[in-house]
């Protein structure tokens, strides 16, 4: 019983240690080698945003857009694009390969896409040109859910499969879905 007891107190010893080390890890702060990494995983050139880590670029639109970029974060969320009125914009998502070929991405893409959106009729579907890229371009109905117009561009890529969701209040659809289109047609797989 003893020993039970010896054996118990230095495992919760250890998990303690293990913890802290840990905890200690998140809180230490980012090195100048890390910090100058992330610096060269985005750049702003020749009016082109570019994400080397996660493999693409797309045009910088006009000054009335905001980007928020995290190359590097665990989400699939890579780049927020928000147009300053804040009603509408685009995500750049990075998507594992994971053995599929592009079109069953895109079939499986629009499955998750239509169950987290609360199953939104398909308006459209069609190929859509990126920069030197095609891939498909899908527009939902999403005026049940929240009164917006989304669509999503999904592009393959060397590395990885790639969609850009958008939306805009379903209203102002005509007058702001070729901004969309425009920044989308702009994307370029490195």
């Amino acid at each position: 019983m003893a020993r039970l007891i010896v054996r118990l107190v230095f495992l919760l010893a250890a998990m303690a240690f293990i913890m802290f080390n840990n905890a200690q890890k998140k809180n230490a702060p980012v090195t100048q080698a890390e910090e100058s990494a992330h610096q060269t995983d985005i750049s702003f050139e020749n009016g082109r945003y570019n994400d080397r880590f996660n493999g693409y670029s797309l045009k910088q639109p006009d000054t009335n857009w905001k980007f928020s970029p995290s190359a590097r974060s665990n989400n699939l969320i890579k780049l927020d694009i928000t147009h300053q009125t804040g009603k509408y914009g685009l995500q750049v998502r990075v998507h594992q390969k994971g053995g599929q070929s592009f079109d069953e991405f895109v079939q499986s893409y629009i499955e998750r896409f239509k169950n987290d959106m609360q199953n939104p009729e398909i308006i459209s579907q069609k190929e859509f040109s990126g920069d030197g890229i095609i891939g498909q371009a899908i527009a939902f109905d999403g005026q049940k859910r929240n009164g917006y117009f989304l669509k999503s561009y999904v592009f393959p890529g060397t590395r990885f499969y790639y969609a850009l969701q958008g939306g805009c209040p379903f209203a102002q659809k005509h007058e702001l879905e070729a901004e969309l289109d425009e920044i989308a047609a702009s994307f370029k797989s490195q």
